[in-house]
């Protein structure tokens, strides 16, 4: 018995005891198929041939599933979702793609193979997600949905570390707070917030899991520095331990300070010594002949006496009379007294002799004037110059002053700080007495 397909042979069977004869096949394609079978004699039996049988072909129905892993997962963990189309009727493998999607997003399409097919994320935000998957159906299988699944992405948790890039630091010094936020998977976003004890000192944008603050008003003292992470939509919040943070005074300043109190009393008794040795120069000058000397060099400085007379050295008069007017005025008076005196008592032919006290100069200098024509080693005695006393001496004393430190260091040699600095001293004393 040979069955046909229209004028498709499909295929042969041989008739048994009762008159029969079956032929089965699974190649018939989706639609109406027109099937006969040609019987073709034998002995006393004739050649026959069946009327026609309509055989429709349908497509099988199909059902098709999801599962994930992990589930429960972590945020920007990565998941797998597979699915598997199965036949409700008939044999065969269905193919073809399904569709992968979170509520109404796609999120993949993959093609089918052995009746499954796998697509992997790791996009998906933390919370709760519903995905489905559809099959599109092929030629002879029906397309299917699966049923919702339930996939939770977690928090991931985070760690925060602190670094200072200068601890300890100084007083008005820039330091940099740097924060590192770590977790197992993705890369955390959001905002550090920097803290000393409990007042914000800065925030920062983390960048790469980074994020950094640089402050220079930090006061001097020690500080309790804490950086927070304040978490996104995939990671959790975490903070720092504490990191402490010393602001000092600088090392120099304190060098600085340990100088100043080092050579201040050494500085002062080298003032000090500068001040006196000015007012012993001018407790010289006020008692010395002629008020001092008007300019007096030294070693490391220059002494001016405004109060000197400059002819003083030259006058050859008395010291008396250069500081004592009334002495001086009561010597010319008893001079011209003695003069008058010895005039009344001479002869009216001598007394023409005689100089007269008013112009007693002017002949006295005549008679030395010829004494030293004759007598070239006759000198005339200097006159008795009164002088006005010279109560207020104005002197000034401009030096140098140095003092040397001794400082030791690790090795064997000790070097010395030296330092200077200029003084300028000046006085307006006067007489309290005549002598004095």
């Amino acid at each position: 018995m040979t069955f046909k397909d229209g004028a498709t042979t499909l295929g042969t069977g041989t008739l048994n005891a009762s008159g029969q004869a079956t032929f089965t096949t699974s190649s018939l394609a989706l639609g109406s198929h027109s099937i006969t079978a040609v019987y073709g004699g034998g002995g006393a039996f004739t050649p026959s041939n069946s009327p026609v049988l309509t055989q429709t072909v349908g497509q099988a129905a199909t059902t098709t599933a999801v599962s994930s892993s992990p589930n429960p997962s972590a945020f920007g963990q990565a998941v797998t979702f597979t699915a598997t189309v199965t036949p409700t009727s008939g044999s065969g493998t269905p193919t073809g793609t399904v569709t992968f999607a979170d509520g109404a997003t796609m999120l993949g399409t993959a093609t089918l193979s052995g009746g499954q097919a796998t697509f992997t994320t790791s996009s998906l935000s933390a919370g709760n997600h519903t995905i489905t998957v559809t099959y599109g159906g092929d030629g002879i299988f029906t397309p299917s949905t699966s049923p919702a699944l339930n996939q939770v992405i977690n928090q991931v948790p985070t760690t925060t570390a602190l670094a200072s890039s200068v601890n300890p630091s100084n007083v008005g010094q820039p330091v940099t707070f740097s924060a590192t936020v770590a977790s197992v998977t993705g890369t955390p976003i959001g905002t550090v917030t920097f803290k000393d004890g409990a007042t914000v000192i800065g925030t920062a944008a983390l960048a790469a899991g980074a994020a950094a603050f640089t402050t220079s008003s930090l006061a001097l003292g020690t500080h309790t520095i804490t950086a927070s992470y304040g978490g996104s939509a995939g990671f959790v919040g975490s903070s720092s331990p504490t990191l402490t943070q010393t602001v000092q005074i600088p090392p120099d300043s304190v060098r600085l300070r340990a100088l100043q109190v080092s050579v201040t009393k050494m500085e002062a008794q080298s003032s000090g010594d500068a001040f006196a040795g000015a007012v012993d120069g001018a407790i010289a000058d006020g008692f010395s002949e002629g008020g001092g000397t008007l300019i007096t060099p030294s070693s490391n400085g220059v002494r001016l006496n405004f109060a000197a007379d400059p002819d003083a050295g030259q006058s050859g008069g008395r010291v008396v009379d250069q500081y004592d007017s009334v002495l001086a005025m009561r010597a010319n008076a008893l001079r011209d007294s003695g003069l008058s005196a010895m005039n009344q008592n001479l002869p009216a032919s001598v007394r023409s002799f005689v100089p007269d006290p008013s112009t007693t100069s002017a002949r006295v200098d005549e008679a030395f004037t010829v004494l030293a024509y004759t007598q070239p080693m006759v000198t005339k005695a200097p006159p008795l110059v009164p002088a006005a006393p010279k109560v207020w001496q104005l002197w000034a004393d401009v030096r140098g002053t140095g003092w040397p430190l001794r400082r030791r260091h690790s090795g064997r040699t000790d070097q010395r700080d030296r330092g200077s600095h200029p003084q300028a001293d000046a006085g307006l004393p006067g007489r309290r007495a005549r002598r004095l």
